[in-house]
């Protein structure tokens, strides 16, 4: 019983931020911006943000409107954005509007935050995660100042895994299959 109780909690409290906003739905009211995460709206700029991102590491965030811990997520990835700009860019995918973005990373859930480095799908994380989780990925992969570009260890960040070698390297083409 005690369990129960605590886990009921433990939801509430994840939940309260979307059930205290005015509307119940968790929607952003049209007053507030957000210039630290964009938006992706349509397949050629998802395309083109691949092929031009080089070096940097980005990441997709992807989302539903429906989606209760998206929306709880959603100010948590706001933070770190605005404290990391510098060394990664996130961007947000509408699940419903791009299946076939979701379909090419294999998406069994959401929120699902993947990240991307030199046209790599390089580590990804389901559902709500602290934020250690995210940082701990972006102090891992974002450091440019060597040469040296890292590889991923094939070690879970508190998420899943993606393995990134010739069988499973994530092809962003047209037809995003891989």
């Amino acid at each position: 019983m005690k369990k129960l109780q605590n886990m009921i909690l433990t939801l509430l409290l994840i939940a309260m931020p979307v059930l205290l906003s005015p509307d119940c739905t968790g929607a952003k009211s049209d007053t507030v911006q957000n210039d630290y995460i964009q938006s992706i709206g349509s397949i050629e700029q998802f395309n083109a943000i691949i092929e031009h991102s080089g070096n940097r590491l980005i990441a997709f965030d992807l989302y539903a409107d429906w989606c209760m811990p998206c929306h709880v997520l959603e100010p948590l990835l706001n933070e770190i954005a605005r404290e990391y700009s510098s060394k990664v860019t996130f961007y947000k995918i509408n699940a419903d509007q791009f299946p076939q973005i979701i379909e090419a990373f294999g998406v069994n859930g959401i929120p699902f935050v993947v990240f991307i480095k030199n046209k790599k799908a390089i580590y990804a994380l389901m559902g709500v995660q602290p934020k250690d989780s995210y940082t701990k990925i972006i102090n891992s992969y974002a450091d440019t100042s060597s040469e040296k570009t890292k590889e991923p260890d094939g070690k879970k960040v508190e998420g899943l895994k993606i393995k990134v070698n010739n069988s499973n390297c994530y092809r962003f083409r047209h037809n995003f299959s891989y």
